[in-house]
């Protein structure tokens, strides 16, 4: 199938719009001052990643036959979806203080001012404000449009997005290095 998704030109249209994207969240992470929001951004732009891979990666990737479809402005709001909800998370383990939360995404997602507010509000999650992977999944849905919003895919969504989280979890370690706790 891979094969077929090259010839198509699927994987290069994929290169060409999504790629750019994580090229740039990475760059203006590279410039952040201060190094432990460097690692966090890493890790959180790592998940976001992963998690757009989810639907769009051959052979598993169930959207990327229409892949076609989506421009480099849809990837530029999945990342930010992804990596706001995992800032969320960041904040309610204590890791960042969600009074920063909006400054700093800001300077590194690709998206406007009302999008970031948007999405700010709609994600905004822990103890005293339990919000599930349904609200995350619903935005999601809405870029991916060919994506059927159904219970079914839904249950795979948040069955798979658990999974890479918990597994970048296992490499934070390694990631993150040493851990600067001031």
């Amino acid at each position: 199938m891979w094969l077929f998704d090259a010839l198509g030109g699927r994987i290069g249209h994929f290169n060409s719009v999504a790629v750019p994207v994580l090229n740039n969240i990475f760059a203006k992470i590279k410039v952040l001052p201060d190094e432990n929001e460097k690692k966090l951004f890493t890790v959180s732009l790592i998940i976001a990643q992963r998690s757009i891979d989810m639907f769009f990666k051959p052979p598993q990737g169930p959207v990327i036959k229409d892949v076609k479809q989506y421009n480099r402005h849809d990837f530029e709001l999945l990342y930010a979806m992804f990596m706001i909800w995992i800032f969320f998370d960041f904040s309610n383990l204590g890791i960042f203080q969600e009074k920063d939360l909006e400054n700093k995404l800001k300077d590194v997602l690709p998206i406007n001012k009302d999008e970031l507010t948007n999405y700010l509000r709609k994600f905004k999650h822990g103890v005293k404000n339990p919000v599930g992977l349904d609200k995350l999944w619903g935005e999601v849905v809405k870029v991916i449009h060919t994506m059927p919003n159904t219970q079914e895919n839904y249950l795979v969504f948040a069955r798979d997005f658990s999974k890479v989280c918990k597994e970048t979890a296992w490499t934070l370690p390694f990631l993150l290095g040493s851990w600067n706790l001031e």
